[in-house]
């Protein structure tokens, strides 16, 4: 029974790698969601490369974020950038979190580290091959993130007072 139990534990570390690899070799923006994008509601624009990106929220605000290279230690250290990383139950969609940590308001305890932060969420599909023509993302201004110490495991969240963006693919 023990050795199942690793032999799963290594299955999914293996495919968790391997998602890894293949992200982190094309980029951590799938090619189909590359491009510039609009929302009508609230007159963002959304630009997306391999690895980074731009949202300009008003005349006065635009949010740049890298992609490449940013893991676990990155945001232990309070970097903020764009993280990627497989959706936990389905491995052929993966969770986008810009992050704009607020140091000024990290705490630690007890192998736990949570902190305020600006948080913009959206989820990709890596199996879409043609160009996406729309993408919801969820920003919020007063985020916080969580970050397990030992088992370097980490969450973002928002409140439900979120600005939802309905963006359109304008390339």
């Amino acid at each position: 029974m023990k050795n199942q139990a690793v032999k799963t534990r290594l299955l999914k570390l293996l495919s968790a790698l391997f998602v890894t690899f293949a992200l982190s070799a094309c980029g951590n923006i799938p090619e189909a969601y590359r491009g510039k994008f609009h929302d009508m509601a609230t007159g963002a624009d959304l630009t997306l490369e391999s690895n980074k990106g731009t949202m300009v929220l008003s005349a006065t605000r635009a949010l740049q974020a890298d992609a490449s290279k940013l893991d676990f230690d990155s945001l232990v250290e309070g970097k903020p950038g764009i993280y990627v990383r497989p959706l936990e139950d389905n491995k052929d969609v993966i969770e986008v979190f810009w992050i704009y940590p607020r140091k000024e308001t990290r705490h630690e305890d007890s192998g736990f580290v949570w902190e305020d932060a600006e948080v913009i969420y959206a989820r990709m599909d890596t199996k879409a091959k043609d160009k996406v023509q729309q993408l919801k993302m969820m920003h919020c201004e007063d985020g916080q993130i969580m970050l397990d110490l030992p088992s370097k495991w980490w969450n973002g969240g928002c409140p439900a007072s979120s600005t939802t963006f309905d963006f359109v693919r304008k390339d």
